[in-house]
């Protein structure tokens, strides 16, 4: 899958322009590994790019998340260099929001005026805070964003109502 990601309108890092927002999104994906992490090269465009940018109010979107979720087994996998992200985050004022995935769940936290949420999977859920791996038996979803034009924003989860067939024995996925 990799190659095709690598290719245009897909590749690396990306900006994307919606209305007064922008949007930037950041590849956390560390080769051969599970667990994310931002390389310096990234950081450094990351950097360049809200520099450039003014007040405009911006949202990252990532696919790890760069804060504990409580599930130990899962914790394991997320970003591991978040302090580097947020020493980035910590000097733009106008990022007003960061969107994440790999966790399979809803999360919301907010750190120096930023907030951070997790988002659910279009496939299985994983049950939030648990010790080892389990499955939640709720159907796929998504975050839906509302960008208003000053900086705010709303957002709420979407489910898919679909029949689920979830081998809740398994290990992993």
């Amino acid at each position: 899958m990799l190659p095709a990601l690598e290719r245009p309108p897909l590749r690396g890092d990306r900006q994307i322009n919606l209305g007064t927002w922008q949007g930037l999104l950041l590849s956390s994906q560390a080769d051969g590994k599970v667990h994310g992490e931002l390389r310096p090269e990234t950081l450094s465009w990351l950097e360049a790019t809200l520099s450039r940018a003014g007040d405009r109010p911006t949202f990252i979107a990532l696919h790890h998340p760069p804060f504990e979720t409580g599930a130990p087994w899962l914790d394991s996998s997320r970003l591991q260099n978040p302090e580097h992200l947020f020493a980035v985050l910590d000097r733009h004022s106008q990022v007003k929001l960061v969107l994440f995935g790999h966790i399979h769940q809803e999360f919301a936290t907010e750190r120096q005026g930023v907030t951070y949420l997790g988002c659910p999977s279009t496939c299985i859920q994983f049950l939030p805070r648990a010790p080892e791996f389990s499955l939640e038996p709720i159907g796929p979803g998504f975050r839906h964003l509302l960008l208003y034009p000053d900086g705010t924003f709303r957002t709420h989860i979407e489910r898919v109502e679909i029949p689920l067939t979830l081998d809740f024995s398994a290990k992993g996925y």
